[in-house]
Formats: C-alpha cells, structure tokens, sequence
C-alpha cells in the first residue's frame, strides 16, 4: 500500500530535492509520473539503468502508457538523482525532436537565424525553471 506525500508540476519536478525529509533511510518510495505522451519500453529501460548507475537502490520504472511509476529504496538523496536523471532524458529527447524539425522545415538561409533565436528562447525557458525551482526553497 502506498502513501501519497506530495503532488505536483513539471515545474515542481526541481523541488523534489527538497522533499527528501519526507522518507526515512531505507524506506521504500514510489514517484508516479503523468506524461503528455506514451512512453516506450526503451525509454523506461534507459532511465532504469541510469538511476542504478547513479546508486538509486532498487530503482525499476515501469511504463505503461502515458503513466510511469519510478519505485526506489531510500539510501542517499535518490529523489534529487531521479530529478536530475528525468530532466537529462527530457532535454535529450527534446534536443534531437526538435533538431529534426529545424532540418526539415526551416529554409537553410534563415537557419543560423532560426537556431540562435531557438537558443537564446531554451535558455531563457531553463532559467526561469531555475529560478522557480530556487524560489520553492
């Protein structure tokens, strides 16, 4: 049976270091996902193997659909690890996405354009994440 201790975001996904007080050492924890796309065996696998890598005890993902359940064991600040590892993947898999749509659609002149204006709108995306996440603190 599990216990519900906190919900949230996406933009909430920085503060789960935060929350680490919430389990005691070697406790057990699950962290269920709501994604706005199904996501492949492949993916979920790849993210298993990269929790282990980074020492999340008992870490196993399960996908299924649209939902994907994270299940840990409690040995060092693993929540912070999963954070971390799941905004890696997402800004891997958003990267080469959109790196495939720019080549195809956008003409080669307006390209070196196109691509610094990208840029500086991901940059500026990924620092007002950080400061939200910094001012949940």
């Amino acid at each position: 049976m599990w216990q519900e201790v906190k919900s949230g975001g996406v933009t909430d996904l920085g503060g789960l270091r935060n929350l680490e007080g919430l389990f005691e050492e070697g406790q057990r924890g699950r962290l269920d996902l709501s994604l706005r796309y199904p996501v492949s065996q492949s993916v979920a696998g790849e993210l298993q193997n990269r929790l282990k890598q980074t020492g999340v005890e008992e870490a196993r993902v399960i996908a299924a659909g649209q939902q994907m359940k994270i299940e840990f064991r409690k040995g060092f600040p693993a929540l912070a690890v999963i954070a971390a590892t799941i905004l890696a993947l997402a800004v891997l898999a958003v990267l080469i996405l959109g790196w495939k749509i720019f080549r195809e659609v956008v003409p080669e002149e307006l390209q070196p354009f196109v691509g610094t204006f990208g840029l500086l709108v991901v940059l500026l995306v990924l620092a007002a994440l950080a400061w939200n996440s910094s001012r949940i603190r």
